[in-house]
């Protein structure tokens, strides 16, 4: 059982199991205590989860296994019990793919392999990953080896990291023997050498040992740090042979070559820095090395000369060396702008320096100066922003803005003296502190309008200015073309205050050089109140009362409607705030009021005639007000449809209930039967729905096709009861009546009912009518059945009685078939071809129209001889050519 919380806890029921013995249905006596199995992954797996188990102790068990992936040094899983790993080893491997039995609480985690690991047996590959490459190091056969010392080594490294192979340098060996020869192959004498380690070079890769690729050039390589990918790859000491350079270099001179960081250090270079032996010649120089031209520092180019007679000085082995010194390319001149000694001679002046608004800091010219090389491409931009840069007052910096007369940028390549100035950008002379975000500029001074708190400068309690002293700004009535005005902002007093002087004189004059605050000073006035009259609505004609201004506190009488008027509406008074007031009422002003005239509609009574119904009240009404709802009328029998007004009984509009009552009115209500006979086409009030009996095809009604209006909520029993006549259905010929296509129900909707009919299952067809008028007056959905005698038996048998019928297609019937009679003595009818009966009836279903023919038999004419007295033999004296049948002789009675 795996534990699924946080705690790696057994899980709680397996706990309580384990309490319990097995007639309580526990494991207390079954299995025991489970053990502790835990899976812990290392921290480079992508799955980082611990897996923990609870298994039972008597049962070999099959552990899950973690996803290795993320660890490129994986090698095997291992159990801190040795028994259950493969062959029972300390720190073996744990095979995930076989069963355990594991007794006591077991940790499982993966083990891996360092990510360079040396191969000490020749024989045997180390336990490493598969993904593990192969690197061979040899220090070759010009390595002086100690006693423990190996020339070769083997190691197997992780592909997917930098790593360090340690290996010590070898020391090479002294006092060898060797012939040196020339570029062309001619010898030039045997030499005693001393080989010097010198580095380690890649010489061949490849997918394995048998399949390794010499590297064209080869490669240095850093066995401190380096990246190996290839399946196999073979490094090799590189070594220098020291030989006296003086007997190799005759009577050439090498002159040191200075030259500027950056500048490729080419063969043309180096070959004019020596000078040939008399009579010698130089046709060209093989460059073997050159120092690093992006390093600054003293260093060796190694060349051998190539000289025009054919002969040569300098080997791979043992080149010229020319030595080479590469310096900065950007110098900083001395402290009062000087060229310095470590420029070059054809270093160039560069000069930094601050134009109008602020000053470069660090440089007691107030300019930055350096030297550079016109060689090679000089960037500055790093240099010039570490300047500090100080602003005056007015100025500030944005950003990195350095122009020059020629348009040359800090980054390029400089042939000719060149100067760049730093442009400081100019702050505005008058800033409005619009809120905190805006910060006052270093040297500016504060220029503050405010209030004493009865009024506002400008609709605000305080307006706040940031001045630049230097900039000549003055305060003044209007604003002034070149900008250098602060004007004085417009005062406004609150309420019942206005406006005194400005606590610090203004003068408008002079140039602002500090901080000035200018605060207004209001002085109260005498408060007064006013009261305003309305006369309530647009519709209203005449004028309103005049306002009246009193002290505050005062006592006034409202005034009457005086000739205000409102058309079908009565005064009602004066509404102040959230109370109406009568005309005269006394009110106290502490505040400004408005006295809007109020209105009450005209009311109109409305009257409601029932005629015989139930009693409906009748209602006052405000004029253009609607009626309020109430119950209709009821009456026995009858049907309310709606109400008409007195005097418009007999126009067919009923009266609107939503109309806007607008004078008195007397309603009268209006009756109909809950059922009456209409035309199809008539229309009906919404109280009625519309019923309507059709014939339909094949039959009729035994009255014309009728429709009624019936009231919406009667039962079709209830419409019958109230005059409504279903009508009889009559069937047309060949057809049966089978009632109405819907059920006779009424559900408050129009409604049609049409006859349904259906042909019989068997029509007997008259004999006497001919074929066409059979084929032209054929019901739907019926075929034809003629029942005939053959036509060779037309002279011997006939049919009487009907022998046509008309049949249901597709429906099994049962058909009486005619009789068949006789012509002549020897015809016998046999039965109908291909039909047999039932019962004397033929049950049979038809799919077309059908004949159906008499089968017959002709009977032989039979001669006879009767019996003389005393014998009872019948001779048959004709020939029956097969025939059978039965002969009954009587002779005397008998």
């Amino acid at each position: 059982y795996e534990a699924l919380n946080e705690n790696a806890d057994k899980p709680k029921f397996l706990s309580d199991a384990e309490k319990l013995e097995a007639k309580d249905g526990g494991l207390k006596d079954v299995t025991g205590d489970y053990i502790k199995v835990r899976v812990k992954p290392n921290k480079d797996f992508n799955a980082r989860d611990s897996k923990v188990y609870y298994v039972n102790k008597n049962a070999w068990v099959e552990i899950p296994k973690i996803d290795t992936a993320g660890d490129s040094r994986f090698t095997n899983w291992t159990a801190d019990k040795k028994a259950q790993n493969e062959e029972e080893k300390e720190n073996g491997i744990f095979d995930f793919t076989k069963r355990h039995k594991f007794t006591e609480e077991t940790l499982i985690t993966p083990r891996s392999a360092q990510d360079v690991v040396e191969q000490t047996d020749p024989a045997n590959k180390p336990d490493v990953p598969a993904s593990y490459v192969k690197v061979i190091i040899d220090k070759t056969e010009k390595a002086a080896l100690e006693a423990d010392e190996k020339q070769s080594q083997t190691f197997w490294v992780n592909p997917t990291k930098e790593v360090a192979i340690t290996v010590s340098n070898p020391k090479g060996k002294e006092d060898q023997e060797v012939e040196l020869k020339d570029n062309n192959g001619e010898s030039l004498g045997t030499q005693k050498v001393k080989y010097n380690f010198d580095k380690w070079q890649k010489i061949k890769e490849g997918a394995d040992d048998n399949s390794l690729t010499d590297l064209n050039p080869v490669l240095d390589i850093d066995l401190a740090k380096n990246k190996f990918t290839q399946k196999v790859t073979l490094i090799k000491a590189s070594y220098e042979e020291e030989i006296d350079a003086k007997e190799l270099i005759g009577k050439s001179t090498i002159a040191p070559l200075d030259t500027p960081k950056g500048k490729e250090i080419t063969s043309d270079i180096l070959k004019g820095k020596i000078t040939p032996p008399d009579g010698k010649k130089i046709g060209s120089i093989q460059v073997i090395s050159t120092p690093n031209k992006d390093e600054v520092g003293k260093a060796e180019a190694k060349v051998i000369i190539k000289y025009t007679d054919g002969t040569t000085e300098g080997s791979d082995a043992n080149p010229i060396k020319i030595p080479v010194e590469v310096h900065d390319n950007i110098v900083k001149a001395g402290s009062n702008g000087e060229r310095p000694k470590e420029a070059l001679e054809n270093y160039v002046k560069i000069t930094l320096k601050a134009k109008e608004g602020g000053k470069l800091e660090g440089t007691l010219t107030g300019d930055f100066i350096y030297y550079v090389s016109p060689e090679v491409e000089i960037d500055l931009e790093a240099i010039a922003a570490s300047i500090k840069k100080t602003p005056d007052t007015g100025y500030f910096v944005n950003g990195e803005n350095w122009t020059n007369a020629n348009g040359k940028t800090l980054k390029g390549q400089f042939a000719q003296e060149a100067v760049f100035e730093f442009e400081f950008e100019k702050s505005n002379d008058i800033i409005t502190k619009t809120d905190d975000s805006v910060k006052k500029p270093e040297g500016y001074v504060t220029v503050t309008f405010k209030t004493d708190g009865n009024g506002k400068v400008d609709g605000k309690d305080e307006i706040v200015y940031f001045v630049n002293p230097n900039a000549g700004i003055k305060i003044g009535q209007t604003k002034t073309p070149d900008n250098k005005t602060i004007v004085i902002p417009k005062v406004t007093a609150n309420e019942d205050c206005e406006f005194k002087e400005w606590q610090e004189n203004i003068d408008e004059g002079s140039v602002i050089k500090g901080n000035k605050e200018f605060v207004a000073i209001f002085k109260a006035i005498e408060k007064t109140v006013t009261l305003i009259y309305e006369n309530g609505g647009a519709d209203v004609r005449g004028t309103v009362p005049d306002a009246i201004r009193v002290k505050v506190g005062t006592v006034v009488n409202l005034a009457n409607k005086g000739k205000l008027q409102k058309e079908n509406a009565v005064f009602a008074g004066w509404k102040i705030d959230d109370t109406t007031y009568g005309e005269g009422d006394q009110i106290t002003l502490n505040e400004n009021k408005t006295a809007i005239a109020q209105w009450t509609s005209t009311k109109h009574t409305v009257t409601f005639i029932s005629m015989g119904g139930s009693n409906v009240k009748s209602q006052e009404v405000s004029h253009g007000q609607k009626l309020q709802a109430f119950d209709e009328p009821k009456l026995e029998g009858k049907v309310f449809v709606g109400w008409k007004e007195k005097g418009k009984e007999n126009e067919a509009a009923y009266f609107d209930l939503n109309t806007s009552i607008e004078e008195n009115k007397t309603l009268i209500a209006t009756w109909q039967d809950p059922v009456k006979e209409i035309r199809e086409n008539d229309q009906v009030e919404p109280q009625f729905i519309k019923v309507s009996f059709k014939q339909e095809a094949n039959g009729s009604l035994n009255k014309e096709e009728v429709t009624y209006k019936v009231a919406k909520d009667l039962s079709f029993e209830d419409a019958k009861q109230a005059g409504m006549k279903v009508p009889e259905i009559k069937a047309a010929k060949y057809y049966k009546a089978i009632g109405w296509d819907k059920e006779l129900k009424l559900e408050g909707q129009d409604i049609v009912f049409n006859a349904k009919y259906e042909s019989e299952d068997i029509i007997p067809i008259d004999p006497n009518i001919p074929d066409d008028q059979i084929k032209a007056n054929r019901p739907d959905g019926m075929i034809i059945v003629t029942f005939k005698v053959a036509e060779a038996d037309t002279d011997k048998a006939f049919i009487k009685a009907i022998r046509k019928f008309y049949v249901k297609k597709d429906k099994e019937v049962t058909i009486d078939p005619p009789t068949v009679y006789n012509k002549t003595m020897d015809y016998t009818f046999k039965g109908w071809e291909g039909k047999t009966l039932q019962n004397n009836k033929l049950v049979i279903t038809f799919t077309e129209d059908t004949e159906i023919k008499a089968l017959g038999a002709s009977l032989p004419q039979m001669e006879i001889q009767l019996p003389r007295a005393g014998y009872k033999t019948v001779y048959v004296l004709s020939n029956l050519n097969g025939a059978s049948g039965k002969l009954a002789v009587k002779i005397n009675g008998t």
